[in-house]
């Protein structure tokens, strides 16, 4: 392998276009496993040569490989790599729409400083479209985990489940595509049982919530407490 990437990165810089874009391409493929003779080349490799490596690394660092990958998904991660703060929300926004949750962990653990991630992280506490898609694939209490500067404890996660459960935006959002159902089934997912029945009390002290769920084809109790 080690002779492999040495013969890949001297072709980066051939004279011959086709032969530098293949190795580019190849270099690519092979990814984190050439990291350290790629890092090393580009201290001492002529222009050309770094001028490659350093888009090598940058494609390799955001998972933009030559593999599969859809254009359209290949767009939003280039839009992520080369975006500001909010460009960047907005591709993890799309990324949540279509459910690719593990490219998202990947990004928002490689989008920048801590304070950018923080940033990030409070900012899908507030949009109402984030946290109804976690709440449909089931991944709300994953995202607060992956995404809290701090390891949250159970009662903060349940607190901030409950919250997002009652808040009104949130309702009416899942009201209007009748998935109301969607409230009790992650009640079932993502509340351990040992601590079910008190969340669910709690949660039928909230009149909002009882008369928005009356629309729903199964009740709170039941479709929760299974």
């Amino acid at each position: 392998m080690d002779e492999q990437v040495d013969d890949l990165i001297e072709k980066l810089g051939s004279r011959q276009f086709i032969e530098r874009d293949k190795a580019q391409k190849v270099l690519l493929q092979i990814g984190e496993s050439a990291r350290k003779a790629l890092e090393k080349t580009l201290k001492s490799g002529d222009f050309e040569t770094r001028m490659r490596i350093q888009r090598i690394l940058a494609d390799v660092e955001f998972g933009l490989t030559p593999d599969d990958m859809s254009p359209e998904l290949r767009v939003l991660l280039r839009k992520f790599q080369r975006g500001s703060l909010d460009g960047r929300f907005q591709v993890l926004i799309s990324l949540v729409e279509r459910t690719d949750f593990e490219r998202i962990e990947t990004l928002f653990q490689r989008s920048g400083d801590e304070n950018q991630r923080t940033a990030f992280f409070h900012r899908s506490m507030t949009h109402t479209p984030w946290q109804v898609a976690l709440l449909r694939a089931n991944r709300f209490r994953w995202w607060i985990e992956t995404g809290s500067e701090t390891q949250p404890n159970d009662s903060t996660v349940d607190q901030m489940l409950q919250d997002t459960l009652t808040k009104l935006a949130c309702l009416r959002l899942l009201a209007d595509a009748n998935e109301l159902s969607v409230v009790c089934k992650t009640i079932q997912s993502e509340v351990p049982e040992a601590r079910r029945d008190a969340f669910i009390a709690c949660m039928l002290l909230d009149s909002t919530l009882l008369k928005m769920l009356a629309r729903a084809p199964q009740s709170i109790v039941s479709g929760s407490s299974r």
